[in-house]
């Protein structure tokens, strides 16, 4: 006669099951992770990076002659341009798109508080202070200059550059703008060069999806 009572599973068998369960478990979340990526990328412009990677640490000087590092990228948005600072082309056309970018955050006050716009000058050597210090003198304390030791930053960033395009060398769509969350991981790259209204409203996107 049955007794009813079913037989106790092994401990073999226990663990199996906690094995599957746990392995179900990490195949959804990443595979729901990426479809929330691929679900995001359709609705920016900008192109996401697969895992985010994080800078590299770096030490610069800003336009005032400040230290500034990887750590200074900590806890706000940031918009990275490496270029010529010297050239008057790169003058004319990356500093008034960021002004534009920054004005069109005008409707969300705290992300626009929490953006900054980097122009990491690739030419120290043939600048002056005064000419380095000159193109922000009367920009916001959101907008700002690096120079210094940029090589291995520039290098790391390479990879995201299209073809042989050398980094900074010119800003008619060969060269990105770079975009880092606040926990400086490089989250964004923007090629070919959008709009100030594009731009705005991807990081506005972005934002809402990662946090201000």
């Amino acid at each position: 006669m049955l007794s009813g009572r079913r037989s106790p599973r092994t401990l073999a068998q226990r663990i199996g099951l906690a094995l599957t369960a746990m392995a179900a478990l990490v195949l959804g979340y990443f595979w729901g992770n990426d479809f929330s990526r691929q679900q995001l990328q359709k609705q920016i412009s900008a192109g996401l990076i697969a895992e985010a990677p994080e800078l590299p640490e770096f030490q610069l000087l800003d336009q005032r002659g400040a230290p500034f590092s990887k750590a200074d990228l900590k806890g706000r948005w940031s918009l990275l341009y490496p270029g010529c600072l010297s050239c008057p082309r790169n003058q004319a056309a990356v500093l008034p798109l960021f002004v534009q970018v920054h004005n069109r955050l005008a409707d969300r006050p705290g992300l626009q508080a929490n953006t900054r716009f980097l122009f990491l000058a690739t030419d120290p050597s043939e600048t002056t202070d005064e000419a380095f210090r000159s193109p922000f003198a009367f920009l916001p304390p959101a907008f700002v200059g690096l120079r210094g030791a940029a090589e291995p930053l520039i290098e790391w960033l390479r990879p995201w550059y299209p073809g042989e395009a050398e980094p900074g060398a010119r800003m008619d769509g060969e060269s990105p703008l770079f975009l880092i969350d606040p926990g400086a991981k490089l989250i964004a790259v923007f090629r070919g060069w959008s709009a100030a209204e594009g731009i705005a409203a991807d990081l506005k996107t972005l934002a809402d999806r990662f946090g201000d």
